[in-house]
């Protein structure tokens, strides 16, 4: 690289200049980039003064911008730890009510199912979140707002969900294609749905389902009481 010249100077060596220095240069590996910082190191401001907290999105509104970038930062943070053996623990996070107007939003988290069961939500409004993992390898499931179904795969890791999308006949869902269900249920199926969708382990403990997600999401579920071994 030229001393004098180069196609592209980032001024800050925080976690916004980096990353933006490794995107263009990911983008397009032919063009110079250089990052400039007053420091004698990087991240000597703000970047190397947070919490150290790898935040799950979880006070964002519900399928918000900011809760599916916030997600999916999450994941690849977590997978650049793991490749470059950097230290991190998914230790969760215990969120109380201060008030009972505030119980409606902490439900639904816990639900329950097994293979081939059904589970009722533990939100008040929602319908009953089940899933069915039938033997045929076919999955239907209930979000307590929405209605899914598509494919199941057990690679021997973890349990893959193929083809699975919205069912056509889905209850609570505008002309418009948006959900007619309240905030509380609409976090319940987007909690759900980040379990489900790109791949989960599943441990099985007598009664109980326990599905942890890629990123470290979780969900325990039930077995109904009309399920027949």
């Amino acid at each position: 690289m030229s001393e004098d010249r180069v196609d592209l100077v980032v001024v800050g060596a925080g976690i916004v200049g980096l990353a933006a220095a490794r995107a263009v240069q990911r983008r397009d590996p032919g063009l110079t980039v250089a990052v400039l910082e007053r420091h004698d190191r990087v991240a000597a401001g703000q970047t190397g003064h947070n919490s150290g907290v790898i935040h799950s999105g979880i006070y964002y509104r519900p399928g918000s911008l900011k809760a599916r970038l916030c997600r999916e930062g999450r994941a690849r943070l977590i997978e650049e730890c793991a490749d470059r053996g950097v230290e991190y623990r998914l230790s969760g996070k215990l969120i109380v009510a201060t008030d009972e107007a505030e119980l409606g939003r902490l439900d639904g988290l816990l639900v329950g199912t097994g293979p081939d069961a059904s589970v009722s939500s533990t939100v008040a409004d929602a319908d009953p979140a089940t899933l069915h993992l039938d033997v045929d390898g076919t999955v239907r499931a209930s979000t307590g707002c929405r209605t899914f179904d598509g494919e199941w795969i057990d690679t021997g890791d973890e349990v893959l969900l193929a083809t699975f999308g919205q069912r056509d006949d889905s209850p609570n869902v505008a002309a418009d294609g948006t959900t007619t269900c309240s905030d509380a249920v609409v976090a319940q199926e987007d909690h759900v749905l980040s379990v489900l969708g790109d791949g989960f382990r599943a441990e099985v403990d007598g009664d109980r389902l326990t599905l942890t997600s890629r990123d470290g999401l979780g969900l325990v579920y039930r077995a109904a009481q009309d399920v027949v071994d």
